[in-house]
């Protein structure tokens, strides 16, 4: 439910048209193709761990958050079980919340100078226009 309808929308196309589907079509299994989508995605997410942080100790951690959210998916695949939409939305976020530690180990470890140094594109960023505030929206 998490990565299939909320997670980022553009890496989901480009991951399904890229891997999944391929995979799909070559070996005729919607399992062993979303779970092979896991595995690229954990070794890409490991590049960007060991490139950006320069920490290869949360390399393992960071891979594992994908093949454990990979094995969980194909075992809702497999289970069948059909529970309640918001039974469905409390277990996704639970999962999400145990597993969580995994993936965002270098985020914690190197903190908030992290974010300091490396601030997200949106903010004061020079390059990136500036709009003014209609003069008819309340301030």
């Amino acid at each position: 439910e998490f990565w299939g309808q909320r997670y980022n929308r553009i890496v989901h196309k480009v991951l399904r048209e890229a891997i999944f589907e391929p995979i799909r079509f070559e070996l005729s299994s919607s399992n062993i193709a979303g779970f092979m989508t896991f595995i690229i995605s954990g070794l890409l997410h490991v590049h960007i761990c060991i490139a950006v942080f320069h920490n290869t100790s949360a390399a393992f951690p960071t891979f594992m958050f994908f093949i454990i959210h990979g094995i969980g998916c194909c075992l809702e695949k497999i289970m069948k079980i059909k529970f309640p939409k918001f039974i469905r939305w409390i277990i996704t976020h639970i999962f999400l919340l145990i597993t969580s530690p995994l993936m965002f180990q270098p985020f914690i470890e190197k903190g908030s100078p992290f974010l300091v140094l490396n601030p997200p594109l949106f903010i004061d960023v020079e390059w990136m226009p500036k709009l003014p505030f209609p003069n008819f929206c309340p301030q």
